[in-house]
């Protein structure tokens, strides 16, 4: 089975188009005549930043440096990627495109810890509008943060294989809530986690949202970039404030970070498309292996 190349936005409810990251859009790229006010323009194009590595301290789904997407590489590995994300009013048209290129490059790993090296270019239509360059370090949570004590043993079919998972019920605690996930790993996959269900409540135990994510999908061969690998599926829908998001995503063990192919669609209360993003995989090197796609040949005078 074949898939075309498709992105995971965990967090994209709580974006703060104030970061620091600090986007800059000229006035002119945005058609007058639009049904989309500017500043969920900005938002939009703000939400491709959630494309980089989780800056989240507390990974609750990591329980070791060989189980995470990047860590586990070899220094220096890359890759590349490509984002279109579509901007679509109520007619269902689409009003503006933004594009993302990102190059991630893994430039320290310890036990504990990696720090990615992330370069990204935001071109809206024929307009390049930002370029940044930024050094992320993240932590990785070896010592079982939040995990409850009990395990429970069970089984998950998927594609009619039976896998042997551990189940374990993780709690995190914010100054606005908790997130309590229940979690299935495998120690025999990668990735570990097949399935994962989250909620996050408030300080009053409402709950706020709620993200499922389960591997549909494993051991299929799929091209990447002219070589055959193993990747399996992955399908996750997060749903809050009458917005529901489904991402549907391959995920491959040979490719640094992990994910090869993303597709985001976002509807909201009335079922209307209002955002549609791709995510595709263009390059990659392990370590200080040379790209995988070969160089261009310089053009003959």
């Amino acid at each position: 089975m074949q898939y075309h190349l498709i992105s995971r936005t965990k967090c994209i409810y709580y974006l703060d188009v104030n970061s620091q990251h600090g986007l800059l859009f000229p006035t002119n790229v945005f058609p007058t005549q639009s049904v989309i006010p500017k500043i969920r323009f900005l938002y939009i194009a703000s939400c491709l930043l959630l494309f980089l590595p989780s800056q989240s301290d507390a990974q609750e789904w990591v329980r070791a440096r060989e189980h995470h997407a990047w860590a586990r590489f070899e220094v220096h590995s890359w890759k590349t990627t490509k984002i279109l994300t579509d901007l679509i009013d109520d007619a269902g048209n689409i009003t503006s495109t933004v594009r993302r290129e990102t190059t991630t490059r893994l430039l320290e790993t310890e036990l504990d810890r990696y720090i990615l090296e992330v370069e990204s270019t935001v071109q809206i239509g024929e307009q390049k509008v930002n370029h940044s360059n930024q050094k992320l370090k993240r932590n990785i949570n070896t010592q079982g943060e939040g995990f409850a004590a009990a395990v429970e043993k069970g089984t998950l079919k998927i594609g009619g294989k039976d896998f042997n998972i551990d189940i374990r019920v993780v709690t995190l605690h914010t100054k606005q809530g908790k997130r309590v996930s229940r979690v299935s790993f495998c120690k025999e996959t990668t990735p570990h986690v097949l399935k994962r269900t989250t909620t996050y409540y408030d300080k009053k135990s409402a709950p706020l949202y709620t993200t499922t994510s389960a591997v549909t999908e494993f051991g299929v061969k799929q091209d990447v970039l002219g070589d055959a690998k193993n990747v399996c599926r992955i399908i996750t829908t997060h749903k809050q404030n009458g917005t529901t998001t489904i991402t549907d995503e391959l995920y491959c063990a040979d490719i640094p970070g992990g994910i090869i192919a993303q597709k985001i669609i976002e509807t909201n209360a009335d079922d209307q498309i209002t955002l549609r993003t791709t995510l595709e995989l263009t390059n990659y090197a392990i370590g200080v292996q040379e790209s995988r796609l070969p160089k261009k040949k310089p053009a003959d005078k």
